[in-house]
């Protein structure tokens, strides 16, 4: 089957990566785009789309206001997309299908799009709410009851995620910084970012994750060269691809 999709996103830049990207799906057609979220209902009613990618900070009505005021049926797939990791649980709750971060990597793009073709092909509503709810208590619940284990001499010690400043690749292996001090465990970093609370931890570089609540400055060292400071005084370096996210991220919280 063709999914039809629109996309809602007040950044045309944000909207033309969206429309690039999803070229290179198939069976997926986007049937409209909108700048706001009154323009985006009207799109919504007319053209009855399987698929919403979905802005939430916008002008006026924010993409979690528009959900909470859609009624229409059969109800369109939401996936939230936005460069704030800080509204993801109030998202689940207003049962989003997922919850993609810019800039929106090619895979989590597909990854959601499977998603959403899935829930469209016959997904029982009630099977889908007790997943959400699953994910909602498991996003609650992330900070309090994750975390790593790293080799302490002769034994193992486990480290809760609250208690790690920033991770740092070292090729086959990630040191794990605490005020404290380091850990060295066999993983990747990409591995760890993917079982990490996207809204707590924030790649800052190909080879380092920071954990924003531990940062408690960013200083600049010269054009879009960067690094942040955390509260222990570790300078973390932040790559020029990731810069703008950083600010980003820096200047909401």
């Amino acid at each position: 089957m063709t999914l039809r999709c629109v996309i809602v996103d007040d950044e045309p830049v944000a909207v033309r990566r969206l429309q690039s990207l999803l070229r290179a799906i198939p069976d997926l057609e986007v049937v409209g785009t909108a700048g706001t979220a009154p323009a985006a209902l009207e799109l919504i009613v007319g053209t009855g789309p399987d698929l919403v990618l979905l802005d939430i900070e916008m002008p006026g009505l924010s993409g979690l206001d528009l959900v909470r005021g859609l009624d229409v049926e059969p109800p369109p797939v939401v996936v939230f997309v936005t460069a704030f990791g800080r509204y993801a649980l109030e998202a689940f709750d207003l049962a989003g299908a997922d919850y993609l971060l810019k800039p929106v990597e090619p895979r989590r793009l597909r990854e959601a799009v499977a998603r959403a073709r899935a829930a469209v092909q016959g997904r029982h509503a009630v099977e889908q709410v007790g997943e959400l709810r699953a994910v909602v208590q498991a996003l609650r619940q992330w900070d309090q009851d994750l975390a790593l284990w790293a080799p302490d001499g002769d034994s193992r010690r486990r480290l809760p995620v609250s208690s790690l400043v920033w991770l740092q690749a070292e090729r086959d292996y990630v040191r794990l910084h605490t005020a404290a001090r380091s850990y060295l465990i066999r993983d990747r970093l990409r591995a760890l970012e993917a079982r990490l609370p996207p809204d707590s931890f924030l790649r800052v570089h190909r080879s380092a994750i920071v954990r924003i609540a531990a940062m408690s400055g960013l200083r600049r060292l010269g054009d879009r060269t960067y690094e942040l400071i955390a509260a222990d005084g570790q300078a973390i370096p932040v790559g020029r691809s990731y810069a703008a996210r950083v600010l980003r991220v820096v200047s909401a919280v």
